[in-house]
Order: C-alpha cells, then sequence, then structure tokens
C-alpha cells in the first residue's frame, strides 16, 4: 500500500503560541488563523550550499560557510515527542515567543519560529534532556553551473549505454511502454509541464509547491513555475519524451515526473520544504527521488549533518531511494565552497545514491566532488569555451526560467555542466530497472547500481565507477508474477506518537459537536470540572479520531458543526487545553 506519512493533519494555520499568557482565540479566529497542514515531511535534510544542479554563472552556489541564522529552529527531539516533551519546550522558548509552527509526522522533527535570534534561542533549548538536535534553520541550494557552450549529439546515452547503435539498456526493457507506469519525484526549482518535449510527463496533480509557512504545506499549485530553468533542465535528462521527432530524449524513456517545487527563483529554499517535498513523494508511491541540491560540510556543521542522517534514514527505512548530486566544489573554485573538494551534504550521508560528473573522455570534471563517499560517476560535461559546445549537455528550458547562460542553444533547450546533470541519468536508469521489475527494493536498486558500474572509468573520482545502464538492466530480473507497476512502500504500523498521521475516518453524519458538560470548551474532556492532565491524556489517545456528540470523555474542544476540518480531534483541540490547564508548569 501507498505510504500515508500524513493525512491531512489539519491544525493551526500559522502556527499555535505555545505560551502560556497568550489568548485563546475565538472560532472565527480560529477558522481563519489556526489551521495550518502537517504536511508529510520525514524525509532528508540538506542544506548550505550542496551539489551543482544548476543556475546561473558559476560552478558553485555561493553560499557562506557559516550560514544566516533563520528565525526558524529545526528540533529534533530523541524520541517522538509527546505532550509533556512539547510543553516542556515550550516553556524553555517562552522568552524567545517560540511559536510551533509544525512538524514530520511519524518523526522526532519539529520546527518552532523564534522572535529572537535563532542561536541564542537554540542555546535555551539545548540542555532540554528530550532534544537531541537544535539548530538554526539551514537552508539547502541549487547547484549552479557555468556559462559554458555546448553540444551537439546526447553523448551520454551512448557513454552511460542507456541507448546507441549497439543494444543498450533500451533494449533490455521486455516492453519500454511499461516505463510509463513508473514515476520519479525531482525536488527542485519546478519543471515547466507546457514543454513541448515534455508533454504527457506530469500530471496536474503531480505539479506541487512544499513550503512549510503555507497553508497547506505541500500542495498542487498551478502557478508553481519554473521561475528558474534548473528543474526543467533536470526533468528533460530524466524524462524527455523519445521519439516524438523534436528535441531530446529522457534516459527514462516514458517515466512520469512528479514535479516538487522546493527552491525558490535564485536556486535557495529551506531545509524543511525538502523535507516535506521528499514526505510527500513517498506518501504519493514515489520510490526513487531526485536531488540535484545541497550544502557544504561547513556550512552545516556537526548538528546540521547528524539531523540530514536521521532524515535521509527515515526516506531509506520507508523504502525510499535518494538519487543526489554529489557537488560541484571539486576545483574550489567558488567562494561558496569554502575550500576545495569539501564533502558535500545530502551526498555524503548514508543511505544515498551519491552521483559525481564525467567528462566526453571519461575522466573526473575538473568542478565535481571526488572521494569514496560518492558512489558513482556520471557525464555532467566539460566545456571551457564556446569551440567545445560538444562536450556540454543539453537539456530542456523553462519559458519562465532565468536566461540560459548559453545564447547558441536552441528555443527551449539550453547547454549546461554540473553534477545536477549527471543525477538524473541515474535517477532514469533506476527507473528503468522498476519498469523491468517493478518489485525491486530500493536496497536492491542501490547494490545493483554499484556492482555494475565501471570501476576503471575516473579512478579515484568514486567508490564503484563510471554508472553502466546496460550492465546493471542485464543484472534486474524479471518477476515470475504479474507485478503492479508501481511498486508499493512499507508504511510504518499505526504510532502513538504526537505526530502520528490520525486514523481515517468516514465523513461524518449528524452531530458531533455538541458539547456535554460548560467547561468542555476549555479543555475539560471528563466534565469533572478541573481541566488537568488527565484531560491532555483523553486527547492524547482519541488524537486524529472523530467522536460523536456529547461522549464522555472527548478531546475536542473546538468543533464547529458542519466544519470537516473542525470535528477531528487535532493540535487545535491540544491548544485549547493547554491555555486553559491549571497544571502547566513552564
Amino acid at each position: 500500500m501507498q505510504l500515508n506519512i500524513v493525512k491531512k493533519l489539519e491544525v493551526i494555520k500559522s502556527f499555535f503560541t505555545l505560551c502560556l499568557a497568550s489568548p485563546l482565540p475565538t472560532e472565527r479566529d480560529r477558522k481563519e488563523k489556526y489551521k495550518f497542514s502537517l504536511t508529510k515531511l520525514s524525509l532528508f535534510i540538506s542544506a548550505g550550499s550542496l551539489f551543482m544542479i544548476f543556475s546561473f554563472g558559476t560552478v558553485f552556489a555561493q553560499t557562506p560557510n557559516v550560514p544566516v541564522p533563520s528565525q526558524d529552529l529545526l528540533i529534533i527531539f530523541k524520541e517522538k515527542p509527546n505532550t509533556r516533551s512539547l510543553l516542556n519546550l515550550s516553556g524553555k522558548l517562552a522568552p524567545d515567543k517560540g511559536k510551533l509552527k509544525g512538524g514530520v509526522p511519524n518523526s522526532s522533527i519539529v520546527v518552532y519560529e523564534v522572535s529572537t535570534d535563532a542561536r541564542t534561542a537554540a542555546e535555551h533549548v539545548r540542555s532540554d534532556p528530550n532534544v537531541k538536535i537544535v539548530l538554526p534553520m539551514p537552508k539547502v541550494y541549487a547547484q549552479k553551473t557555468t556559462n559554458d557552450p555546448f553540444f551537439t549529439d546526447q553523448w551520454t546515452l551512448e557513454a552511460t549505454n542507456v541507448g546507441g547503435s549497439s543494444q543498450t539498456a533500451w533494449d533490455l526493457v521486455p516492453d519500454l511502454n511499461a516505463t510509463s507506469g513508473i514515476k520519479v519525484a525531482v525536488i527542485d526549482t519546478g519543471i515547466d509541464r507546457t514543454h513541448p518535449d515534455l508533454a504527457g510527463k506530469i500530471a496536474d496533480s503531480d505539479w506541487v509547491t512544499c513550503d512549510y509557512n503555507h497553508t497547506p504545506q505541500c500542495y498542487e499549485d498551478s502557478n508553481g513555475i519554473d521561475d528558474n530553468g534548473h528543474g526543467t533542465h533536470i526533468a528533460g535528462l530524466l524524462g524527455a519524451t523519445p521519439d516524438n521527432t523534436i528535441g531530446i530524449a529522457g534516459v527514462g524513456w516514458g517515466t512520469k515526473i512528479l514535479s516538487i517545487k522546493a527552491l525558490k527563483a535564485d536556486g535557495s529554499g529551506s531545509l524543511m520544504d525538502v523535507f516535506l517535498a521528499a514526505a510527500y513523494a513517498l506518501d504519493h508511491g514515489v520510490k526513487v527521488i531526485n536531488l540535484s541540491l545541497g550544502a557544504t560540510e561547513s556550512s552545516l556543521g556537526p548538528d546540521g549533518i547528524a539531523a540530514t542522517q536521521l532524515a535521509i534514514d527515515d526516506i531509506w527505512n520507508q523504502g525510499g531511494l535518494m538519487i543526489v548530486a554529489a557537488g560541484n566544489c571539486g576545483n574550489g573554485s567558488d567562494p561558496g565552497c569554502g575550500g576545495v573538494n569539501p564533502r558535500m551534504y545530502p551526498g555524503a550521508s548514508n543511505h544515498v545514491l551519491s552521483v559525481g560528473a564525467v567528462t566526453t573522455t571519461g575522466s573526473s570534471a575538473s568542478y565535481s566532488e571526488r572521494g569514496n563517499w560518492v558512489t558513482v560517476v556520471a557525464p555532467g560535461g566539460s566545456c571551457l569555451s564556446t569551440s567545445e559546445q560538444s562536450n556540454c549537455i543539453l537539456s530542456t528550458w523553462s519559458a519562465s526560467g532565468a536566461t540560459c547562460p548559453v545564447s547558441a542553444s536552441p528555443s527551449g533547450y539550453c547547454y549546461e555542466q554540473g553534477t545536477s546533470m549527471a543525477s538524473p541519468q541515474v535517477a532514469g536508469i533506476a527507473a528503468l530497472m522498476l519498469a523491468k521489475n517493478p518489485n525491486l527494493t530500493n536496497a536492491q536498486i542501490l547494490q545493483i547500481i554499484e556492482s555494475t558500474s565501471i570501476p576503471s572509468i575516473a579512478q579515484g573520482a568514486s567508490q564503484f565507477g563510471m554508472v553502466d545502464a546496460k550492465a546493471a538492466l542485464t543484472s534486474v530480473e524479471i518477476p515470475q508474477n504479474s507485478p503492479t507497476p508501481l511498486p508499493s512502500l512499507t508504511s510504518f504500523p499505526t504510532p502513538t506518537d504526537f505526530f502520528a498521521s490520525p486514523t481515517v475516518v468516514p465523513t461524518t453524519t449528524g452531530l458531533v459537536c455538541t458539547h456535554s458538560c460548560p467547561l468542555h470548551e476549555k479543555g475539560d474532556a471528563n466534565c469533572d470540572g478541573v481541566i488537568n492532565a488527565s484531560d491532555s491524556d483523553t486527547w492524547y489517545r482519541q488524537f486524529g479520531t472523530v467522536v460523536p456528540a456529547n461522549t464522555v470523555p472527548s478531546g475536542n474542544f473546538e468543533c464547529t458543526e458542519g466544519d470537516s476540518t473542525s470535528t477531528t480531534i487535532d493540535l487545535i483541540d491540544f491548544e485549547v487545553w493547554r491555555r486553559n490547564t491549571v497544571q502547566y508548569v513552564p
């Protein structure tokens, strides 16, 4: 069954204040201001200035080594948070006017907004015995590419044995039409779905934006254009429509794309939005996720790296495989690199497939990260002048994006170079493998790609060498039984933690909101005339459910008949209790 990390967890709209003195909102205020969706997010965390996913001029996104503090705190508990741990944390953040903005369901990750300097606020909770990691919200950056020209053929297809004159990976997929049943997520600057070479590749419901300051945090977005160009370039390499007499052919042949915009027009984005995007992909049945973004080791720091790994482990444990650009600081030419060949994250994290870049000659590209933490290499291009146009990589470009840096590029396309261009080719190979056998697990895909790569190409640049699509497809066995086109992902067992996914209930009929005693609207669940811990225990047990009218005890403290968003017991009800309880001690 499909992973369902969050099923519309309707809660406070912007963020609800866990400060004892804050006034209780009216029902109108609640509906207008205190409702937001804790959209799925259990994913990975990468920040700072990581991979070379594209952009305008230089090889790497210019990101300072020491990130500017945000006003949001990323907090990871040692265990999944509950009522007590959240109350304790809110008390410690009271001097900073801390506001809980959201969290990653089925995880230990939450986000607080603070009115003071985020680093100062972090020190106020660092000693909390329930807190494992706290840090100002890191940012992620698209990998920038150079202004270098062109190439006239897709030399990358033959270099990776995807397509060409002799038998290749495409020939080893028994039914190439089966690729249309596979979907790969591209978390980036968005994708221009109106591009003729991407026609039919992105459904209306698969054009999504993730923004943790929005309600809901991940949503279908008809205005979610690619205002940069990088995401559209990645999408073309992965899934441009083949055999249509125009443009280029994507590695994944008929593979569909889930476009999730998590980066802004300048190629930057918050770590939380990447978390949300990855979790959204998993929740919608996607196993392979392409990430051409990230941050340097120095910009993340030890806490950021640890948090990144925790998030990636969560994705891996749920069946997802993140294919990540290794980064473009191999020669340290960009000031944002902070040095030569630094480790980049999440590329250097465990449980990812990290991809470096090679040139037309099979040598490691000068800009590419290299080392045994890079899993494999794939074509990324390397062109230093217009006379070397054939060494660059051509792909689709957004009509709403920045001007393509190579003026001689065909209309609607752009020549680029970088590890950002390498990773989607590997993601396309993974899609071909799933088309041949949809039952493959993330561990099997990773192991096959590693074991079939060519170690003699670009030796020392990666652990396993140049990816070989033909060899990988040869190693994939055709299942004996007819599989479902999209492999299912194993979901978590029903959790008992604070941010558990709510129980799915049928549409409610009849009254559910009639209160059974005078103090019920203030948090008296058991109607004993006292608002105390026993009432919060009732709320905790009933969280995510709908209870009939006049049920005693009932944790549904804020409810409007006919408003389906208020009938489920959620975080708003907890906030009602929290503001009225006589037992709260910061």
